[in-house]
């Protein structure tokens, strides 16, 4: 954070900057597609994502690998019995501490628990187009950055929840807001 914070001050007329460094946060770092010269080399990853080289349904891996981040108190909590009860499918990158899970809920496959606990950025796009081609097409998430993101991958938003403090996830930090909670479909 302390990076980020000098990044902010020195750009903080730079409107691009800040809104990279204000997402960020919530984000953690999933969808950065700049990688610089200190980020590890993506590519053998993003090829592993693109042909679907993932671990399906080692539910205590997933959970594990989920859980990993930094930011794993922001995420909906899951026990391996509500995973097999639900019918979800747990898909974590081979050998990586990335992944995704897809619900089925009646006629879609809602797109839950999407993380990349690794040091590897700018993997997002290839995340997504993976995902959507495994059928997932429908996914909520706080408003900000990500809002942007899923509209370029051609989620709709269908419905918009206002923030509710009763349902604020556990590591929830004041400083990251009251974001409405976006509901989209492809």
């Amino acid at each position: 954070m302390e990076i980020l914070n000098e990044i902010r001050l020195l750009n903080k007329h730079n409107k691009q900057m800040r809104f990279v460094y204000e997402n960020s946060i919530l984000l953690n770092d999933l969808f950065t597609d700049v990688i610089s010269e200190n980020d590890l080399d993506n590519k053998e990853v993003i090829e592993k994502i693109k042909n679907n080289d993932y671990i399906i349904n080692d539910y205590e891996g997933f959970l594990k690998s989920l859980y990993s981040g930094k930011r794993g108190g922001y995420l909906s909590k899951y026990t391996i019995e509500e995973l097999k009860e639900n019918n979800i499918t747990t898909y974590q990158v081979r050998g990586e501490n990335i992944g995704f899970a897809l619900k089925p809920d009646k006629n879609d496959l809602d797109i839950i628990s999407v993380h990349n606990n690794s040091p590897y950025k700018g993997i997002g796009d290839a995340l997504m187009k993976s995902i959507i081609s495994l059928g997932g097409n429908k996914l909520d998430h706080f408003d900000g950055y990500l809002s942007d993101y899923y509209s370029k991958h051609g989620f709709k938003e269908y419905d918009r929840l206002k923030w509710n403090d009763q349902y604020k996830p556990i590591d929830w930090d004041k400083n990251d807001g009251k974001p409405d909670v976006i509901l989209r479909k492809l």
